[in-house]
C-alpha cells in the first residue's frame, strides 16, 4: 500500500491520477472506508460468513462504492467469502481496492489517496506495517487560496492551521520513518511531472511509463455520468484537472488574495514553509497586529478542537455514521467551534 497524503488542494488527486496510469498500480478515487471501518472490522481474527456480508453491507452503505467506484457487490461478495479463512483485515481491504484494477494483471502497488489519513498515520501503520508514504506539498499561500475559491470554508486561519498542521505531521513521519516517505512539491509535480513521477518510481521500485505523465482525470468523470450531483461537485472542485497540466496555479495568491489574508498565511506559516520547503515570505511577514494575533490564537484552538473531534469520531464507527449522514462536514462543524470559542 502506498498512501498519498498531503493537505486537501496540494495536487494530491492529480497525482494520484498520474499513479492510475502505471500498469503495475491500482488508484481508485478516495474513500475513507478502511479507517471509517476499522474500529468495527479491524480486531476480528476468523472472520465468518457473517462478518463478509456485514462488512460490504457497511462498504456499501454510503454508496461510493457503487456510485463512483462501480464495484461490483456481487464479484466482491463471492470474493470475499472464498478467502474469509484465511482473511485478515488488511488483506480484505486489499481485495476491495483489487476489484479495481481493471484490464490490469500484475498489480504491485495499491495507491489510496485521502488527505484526511494525515490524521491517521499511526493507525494506517497498525493496519499495514509496510505501507510507504508520498508527502506532497504546495505554497501555503497558493494552498489556502485554491481552498478558498473550491470549498464553503473561508475561515483563513482555520485553513492556515491546518496546512501548517498536516505538513509538520507529515514532516515528523519523514524524518521518523524515512525509509518509507517520499516527499514532492506541487510546483516541481506540474512544472517537470515526468522528473517526479520517474523519482516515484524508483521509491516504489516500479517501472515509469509515459501513461504515468497523461492527465486521466476527465476520462474519470465519465464514470459519473449518470450521477449529475457528484459530475458537478467533482468539476467544480476540481475544475484545473479538466484542463492539461499546466503551471497557471502557481503564484495564484498574488493577485487572488487580499493583503491581510496574505499576512495572516505568512504569519503562521512562514517560518516553518521556508526553512522546511524554501518558500521564499514576504518581508516583515513575521510583524502582525495584536487584533490579528488573537485571532490567530483563537484559530489554534479551533483547529485543534476539530483534529481532536476528528480523530475522536473515527474510533466509534456509530458515531462516524450519525456523523457523515447528518452532513455535520467540515465547514459547518467549524462554525460550530468558532460559536464555542466566542462563549468563552
Amino acid at each position: 500500500m502506498v498512501f498519498v497524503m498531503g493537505k486537501e488542494r496540494s495536487g494530491t488527486t492529480l497525482l494520484q491520477t498520474f499513479l492510475g496510469g502505471n500498469p503495475n498500480i491500482v488508484a481508485p478515487p478516495e474513500y475513507d472506508f478502511i479507517v471509517l471501518l476499522y474500529p468495527r472490522f479491524g480486531k476480528i481474527k476468523k472472520w465468518r460468513e457473517k462478518d463478509i456480508l456485514d462488512f460490504i453491507e457497511q462498504l456499501y452503505a454510503e454508496q461510493w462504492i457503487s456510485k463512483v467506484w462501480h464495484l461490483d457487490r456481487d464479484l466482491l461478495t463471492s470474493i470475499l467469502l472464498s478467502i474469509k479463512d484465511q482473511a485478515d483485515y488488511p488483506c480484505i481491504c486489499k481485495v476491495v481496492y483489487y476489484c479495481m484494477r481493471g484490464t490490469k494483471e500484475n498489480i504491485l502497488w495499491i495507491s489510496d489517496k485521502n488527505p484526511m489519513y494525515v490524521l491517521f498515520i499511526k493507525t494506517i501503520l497498525k493496519i499495514f506495517p509496510d505501507a510507504k508514504f508520498i508527502h506532497l506539498i504546495r505554497d501555503p499561500r497558493d494552498n489556502v487560496n485554491s481552498h478558498l475559491q473550491a470549498f464553503s470554508v473561508t475561515n483563513v486561519k482555520f485553513i492556515t492551521m491546518k496546512w501548517l498542521s498536516y505538513n509538520t505531521i507529515l514532516l515528523k513521519s519523514r524524518n521518523k520513518y524515512p525509509e518509507k516517505c517520499y516527499a514532492v512539491l506541487y510546483e516541481d509535480l506540474v512544472q517537470d511531472p515526468e522528473a517526479c513521477m520517474k523519482g516515484i518510481c524508483g521509491f516504489l521500485k516500479i517501472s515509469f511509463t509515459d501513461k504515468m505523465i497523461q492527465n486521466t482525470f476527465p476520462s474519470r468523470l465519465e464514470n459519473l455520468g449518470n450521477q449529475k450531483e457528484l459530475l458537478g461537485s467533482a468539476k467544480a472542485i476540481h475544475a484545473n484537472l479538466l484542463k492539461p497540466v499546466n503551471t497557471s496555479n502557481i503564484g495564484k495568491w498574488k493577485t487572488g488574495m487580499p493583503p491581510e489574508d496574505i499576512g495572516i498565511v505568512e504569519k503562521i506559516t512562514g517560518d516553518f514553509a521556508s526553512k522546511n520547503f524554501n518558500y521564499i515570505m514576504s518581508e516583515g511577514y513575521n510583524k502582525t497586529s495584536t487584533r490579528i494575533n488573537i485571532q490567530i490564537l483563537k484559530a489554534k484552538i479551533i483547529y485543534y478542537s476539530w483534529q481532536f473531534f476528528t480523530r475522536m469520531k473515527f474510533k466509534s464507527y456509530r458515531f462516524n455514521i450519525f456523523y457523515t449522514r447528518t452532513n455535520l462536514r467540515i465547514g459547518r462543524q467549524t462554525r460550530v467551534f468558532e460559536r464555542i470559542l466566542k462563549g468563552i
